[in-house]
């Protein structure tokens, strides 16, 4: 095999990783990276670069990043983020139902 058909394949071989880890990446959104002490872009240029390095580097990327404390808390911050949205639309619910309870007594 000639070496840019080893450099095609590295790239096709690391193809469904680097997507793998760019969704994953993409799932915690932009807000939740706020107080984290790690930097949003340098994961993301670095899974690129990674990438770009004839594909099979950004495996080993995708691999830390999956495995990484930072995704960890970050992954954890957004479900409570998102439990607490759940418990505010459901108690502004419970609170437009029971003004309209209210309002509907009192005529």
């Amino acid at each position: 095999m000639s070496p840019v058909g080893v450099l095609l394949l590295g790239y096709v071989v690391a193809a469904p990783f680097f997507v793998y880890g760019l969704l994953s990446f993409s799932r915690i959104p932009a807000e939740t990276w706020t107080y984290s002490t790690d930097y949003r872009a340098a994961w993301f240029w670095g899974m690129l670069a990674a990438y770009a390095c004839f594909g099979i580097p950004s495996i080993l990327v995708v691999f830390v990043w999956l495995r990484s404390e930072t995704r960890a808390q970050l992954s954890e911050e957004l479900r409570q983020q998102r439990v607490e949205e759940r418990e505010l639309r459901a108690a502004s619910r419970r609170l437009e139902r029971d003004t309209q309870e209210g309002s509907s007594t009192q005529k």
